[in-house]
């Protein structure tokens, strides 16, 4: 059924009329195009498969959890199912969104309230309840939600409802039923918004949440889902510093003991962060190019932190980098609180300079990964468009697909590293989180977030 699936998504698009095809990734002409009025959802749905969505992956570096899938599935489900309503919900959105409109009209708001409607009757039958096709549609609707808040520069509550929604799912259906590649990717998406969120509230992994690392399959798991494995026992320590610190009183030996205890565990962490660095091939790590030689900008706004920028295999690898960089940012973050917990000496000095070095340097890595998500972008654009310049290795030319994938998804996977990083309060070389704001401040203006 996959190859099927596969063979009627190229069809699809590729029997799709050449005049179609041609403006399709040109949003600027296609803005005034009379075709779209009448074409609307094709033109949707075809861009959201070329762009976002995409066939299935086998390098476990490259995978992208259930976002692998959305096409055979699409193409495997009923025409009025939950799912197909769920995807055109958020392919109209990112259409709409690149067509310079409000992604939150009437049209891709009615195939929301489908997806809605359609989901109520489906949770009330046995064999549609809990199904792959059902969780993908929840997730799906959550990232609906989450794209409009973004486009609104809002914080909304429906994503959480959504994930909550997933996460009954999962449990009325039973951990042991995600055996394959598609049914884990989605186990593994709601694992990681718990984490992140987890994490943010200094609360303990839930214990029915932190078994599911067992879970394997009989092919590789992907890289970033090995990474939030290991940022489960993050999660768990942050919590219990939080709660050590709650704590009134003067510092006793018993205190001292813990904290003795609670460094054993992060530098245990900080070791398998590492392995799992070294566990990543030459072929999938940054290559670190000099500007301008490699990366000429039109505007000072867009030039590197340093004289520097690092290129990645794919938009994909890059972030999960800079997932990676900040983890390890957490872990040594925590280390930080830790230390001063204990009487100070020579040794605690030279530990806490290491450590805030060690932050340093993966806030460096943070912003030499800009450059390669946005180019030299400074305002709105169009995807595809090749007068964008972006950092390229000696001797090559930036390869096609970046001019695609780079402008939808470059800037949107860099909200996370610099949010947080900016919101740190571990000191920084001088101006850099005034650097980094205004980096996020230019990835707002380049998408419209927050703009009527």
């Amino acid at each position: 059924m996959l190859e099927d699936a596969n063979g009627i998504q190229r069809l699809v698009i590729g029997n799709m009329p050449e005049h179609i095809k041609c403006e399709l990734l040109s949003t600027i002409d296609l803005r005034s195009s009379p075709l779209l009025a009448n074409n609307f959802e094709e033109f949707a749905v075809g861009f959201y498969f070329s762009i976002y969505a995409g066939q299935p992956v086998k390098n476990p570096l490259e995978k992208r959890g259930y976002m692998d899938f959305v096409v055979p599935a699409y193409f495997q489900s009923k025409l009025d199912s939950t799912l197909r309503m769920s995807v055109m919900a958020v392919a109209s959105s990112l259409f709409t969104a690149w067509l310079g409109r409000n992604p939150d009209s009437p049209l891709t708001r009615s195939f929301y309230l489908r997806a809605l409607s359609t989901m109520k009757e489906q949770l009330t039958r046995s064999d549609t309840c809990s199904n792959d096709e059902m969780l993908m549609s929840v997730l799906l609707l959550q990232l609906y939600e989450t794209l409009i808040s973004t486009a609104k520069g809002q914080r909304a509550s429906s994503p959480k409802a959504h994930l909550k929604g997933a996460l009954a799912l999962i449990k009325h259906r039973g951990v042991v039923g995600f055996e394959n590649e598609m049914s884990q990717g989605l186990l593994f998406n709601v694992r990681g918004q718990i984490i992140e969120d987890y994490f943010r509230a200094s609360l303990p992994m839930s214990e029915d949440v932190y078994v599911w690392k067992d879970i394997m399959s009989n092919s590789p798991l992907p890289h970033s889902v090995l990474l939030e494995t290991i940022a489960l026992d993050i999660v768990n320590l942050n919590a219990s510093i939080a709660q050590l610190l709650l704590r009134e009183g003067l510092k006793t030996s018993s205190q001292n003991s813990e904290v003795i205890s609670l460094l054993t565990k992060a530098a245990d962490i900080e070791n398998r962060m590492a392995d799992w660095n070294a566990s990543i091939p030459s072929s999938s790590r940054p290559v670190k190019v000099d500007q301008p030689e490699c990366f000429q900008t039109t505007t000072n706004q867009a030039s590197p932190y340093q004289q520097h920028c690092e290129i990645y295999p794919s938009i994909t690898n890059a972030s999960m980098w800079n997932r990676y960089r900040i983890w390890e940012i957490r872990i040594q973050s925590l280390m930080l609180t830790l230390l001063p917990q204990l009487a100070q000496t020579e040794e605690i000095t030279i530990q806490l300079e290491t450590c805030n070095n060690k932050v340093q340097l993966e806030v460096d890595d943070i912003c030499a990964s800009i450059p390669y998500h946005i180019g030299d972008r400074i305002k709105p654009g169009a995807i595809g468009d090749r007068r964008v310049q972006y950092p390229r290795l000696p001797g090559q030319q930036v390869p096609d697909a970046h001019y695609l994938t780079a402008p939808a998804l470059g800037g949107f996977t860099l909200l996370l590293p610099l949010g947080t990083v900016i919101g740190m309060k571990t000191k920084l070389r001088d101006g850099q989180k005034e650097w980094m704001g205004g980096q996020l401040i230019r990835l707002y203006r380049i998408y419209n977030i927050g703009r009527k």
